[in-house]
């Protein structure tokens, strides 16, 4: 195992334990940053719809939690998986 997957599997871990919202988007934007630097053009992408996935997700929760209901972040993150099923499908 490389020293760039050791640092993934430490951010992945992070990520999945912090409770914080701001710590967690601290070290999002961390690791975006470090596989923009020493990450392929996959796991680049793979690390943006992940973050992206997540917003929507969190818009979503947030919009049922008001009880009105927001189709935009619903759209969005069927857009995204449509995408992201589209090239794994390719």
């Amino acid at each position: 195992m490389s020293t760039s997957d050791r640092v993934r599997v430490i951010f992945k871990y992070a990520l999945e334990s912090l409770a914080s919202d701001k710590a967690k988007a601290q070290v999002e934007a961390a690791f975006l940053t470090f596989e923009k630097q020493h990450g392929s053009r996959q796991e680049i992408e793979d690390a943006v719809i992940a973050k992206r996935r997540e917003r929507y997700e969190d818009e979503i929760a947030e919009a049922e939690a008001e009880a009105g209901g927001d189709a935009g972040a619903d759209c969005e993150l069927a857009r995204l998986e449509r995408g992201v099923h589209a090239r794994a499908v390719t």
